[in-house]
């Protein structure tokens, strides 16, 4: 057997041995979501703020405790995103739509389906824990709506025309755990960070930035 094969072998070995003695909990995960969008300048316009649109996100969670100080946490959860947008130009709603708006302010609510791979530092003891939390979380735009002037519009096929479904966003966040029976309660902040422009064009570039705050529990098997 040469080296490489060697190498190759013990490192598959000492993998599987990690697995086998990881410790795995599974739970569930909810609370708000804070989004919003960043553009690049060639889509920006003076006229109009972008605001942050609250929506939510909930769904589940495992955790792979690899040692006291390191786990891995791979999760699915549906998320909603979006974002408001309110023209300074009260007039310019006038002249688009050819009636008399009640607002300057439209929505728009994407609910994403998100698949976050976190590597967790954890910290602590056994009763109360801190954990730091950083990895990819890959997403798929799965429906989406708009708001505007007391009318919600549910995104069609036609809808989706110029803008990519599938976005690849960077999660960091860091939370605290609490020991309940055999499990335990945690509480995290997270920040998510779009890297996929949402737009179907190279000049103008759109992308998610999203704030979440959130509760869950997670159970010991």
């Amino acid at each position: 057997m040469t080296v490489l094969k060697k190498v190759l072998f013990a490192t598959i070995l000492l993998s599987f041995t990690a697995t086998l003695s990881a410790q795995f909990s599974f739970g569930v995960r909810g609370g708000i979501t804070l989004p919003n969008v960043a553009f690049n300048d060639e889509a920006e316009e003076e006229s109009v703020d972008y605001l942050v649109y609250m929506g939510a996100t909930f769904g589940v969670v495992a955790e792979l405790k690899i040692s006291d100080h390191f786990a891995i946490q791979p999760e699915m959860m549906l998320t909603q995103k979006g974002f408001k947008i309110d023209y300074d130009d009260y007039y310019y709603y006038y002249y688009y739509y050819g009636n008399n708006p009640s607002s300057s302010e439209t929505k728009f609510r994407l609910n994403y389906l998100e698949a976050p791979i976190l590597a967790k530092g954890i910290f602590g003891n056994e009763s109360i824990s801190g954990y730091v939390a950083v990895g990819p979380v890959f997403g798929y735009a799965a429906s989406g709506s708009t708001y505007f002037n007391g009318r919600k519009v549910k995104f069609g096929e036609d809808e989706w025309d110029g803008f990519k479904r599938f976005e690849v966003s960077a999660s960091a966040g860091a939370g605290v755990g609490l020991s309940v029976g055999t499990g335990q309660v945690f509480l995290d902040l997270r920040y998510l960070f779009g890297l996929s422009n949402l737009a179907d064009d190279d000049e103008f570039k759109v992308w998610n930035r999203t704030m979440g705050i959130s509760v869950g529990y997670l159970h010991s098997l």
